[in-house]
């Protein structure tokens, strides 16, 4: 128990079994094997500021972070890029089963591939309590996969705690809900811009509350599946979904230079539902709310934040 590896750099992965209380820090990673950071049975641990990378193509699962029969967990902080070209791996930002309680905070997560599917971001499956799922950015151009998943297939009573991401990508279902009741998904940017692309997949979950979020799929007219049907915007409000949601761009800063911080006229800025102060920090740790009201996404609107041009002849004099 009370493993800590902190501050290492390689090839390979880190892989932790059956321990409580581990803390894997600051770690630069290049995957090779079935995930950078894998763990089995590890409960009470931190997963905090790693780099974690892959190869291009190799014919191996590498996940960022596979995590099975793991409990009271938190993956926070971390920046994972699957560059994997091999299609068949099945290569996740960061992988669930089986687990219970699982934090998965203030990540960047990027699928740096041309793959359409086998390529996922954020995939729980099986679970149990409730996966928490907030400040994340997610960037897959590329896939059809979902972005944000928690599904059930055979086992487990999970349900999701989405609040805060940006997710940008996906086709089936940007964020797809399975067999989950209960769930909470609030205040996110989903952005799917594949032809037909769905923002969302929602099935087999009642009481789910889903509202507050901005959804764009400028290229598809049913952009919502609710129970395996395609629903229009206007369909799934009439479900007493997004109630206070948007259908509209949300204006980010610069999606071909992966800036995905809101601009200054982002329909985003001040329309979040005010939560509690567990999210009331951004994932740059900028304090919620900035303006009237909390933003949705990962970031808060803090003005013009861009780095203001040197002066030019510049001289500088001396008075004695």
């Amino acid at each position: 128990s009370h493993l800590t590896v902190k501050n290492c750099n390689g090839n390979g992965q880190i892989r932790v079994r059956y321990c409580t209380g581990a803390v894997i820090k600051n770690n630069s990673l290049y995957v090779t094997g079935h995930g950078g950071v894998y763990l089995h049975s590890v409960s009470n641990s931190v997963v905090s500021g790693n780099r974690i990378t892959t190869p291009r193509n190799i014919g191996a699962q590498v996940d960022g972070i596979y995590s099975q029969l793991c409990s009271n967990n938190r993956y926070e902080g971390n920046h994972i890029i699957i560059s994997n070209q091999t299609i068949d791996p099945h290569c996740d930002g960061i992988q669930l089963y089986v687990d219970s309680d699982i934090t998965i905070r203030n990540n960047y997560i990027e699928q740096d591939n041309t793959k359409p599917y086998n390529a996922q971001g954020i995939y729980a499956s099986d679970c149990s309590g409730t996966i928490y799922a907030y400040n994340n950015i997610v960037y897959a151009p590329n896939t059809e996969n979902a972005l944000l998943t928690l599904a059930k297939f055979s086992q487990g009573n999970a349900k999701l705690y989405a609040y805060h991401n940006t997710l940008v990508g996906g086709g089936w279902g940007t964020i797809h809900v399975r067999s989950c009741p209960n769930s909470i998904v609030k205040n996110n940017v989903i952005y799917n811009y594949l032809q037909n692309g769905q923002t969302m997949r929602v099935s087999g979950s009642s009481g789910v509350q889903i509202d507050y979020n901005i959804h764009y799929a400028p290229n598809s007219s049913r952009l919502i599946s609710y129970n395996d049907a395609g629903k229009t915007w206007n369909e799934w409000r009439s479900l007493g979904f997004d109630s206070h949601g948007l259908n509209s761009n949300p204006g980010l800063k610069d999606v071909s230079r992966k800036d995905f911080e809101l601009s200054a006229s982002s329909a985003a800025i001040n329309s979040g539902v005010s939560l509690t102060s567990t999210y009331s920090r951004d994932k740059n740790g900028i304090t919620r709310p900035q303006g009237s009201g909390w933003d949705m996404g990962a970031y808060e609107f803090f003005g013009d934040s861009s780095t203001p041009s040197p002066p030019d002849n510049l001289q500088a004099r001396f008075i004695y």
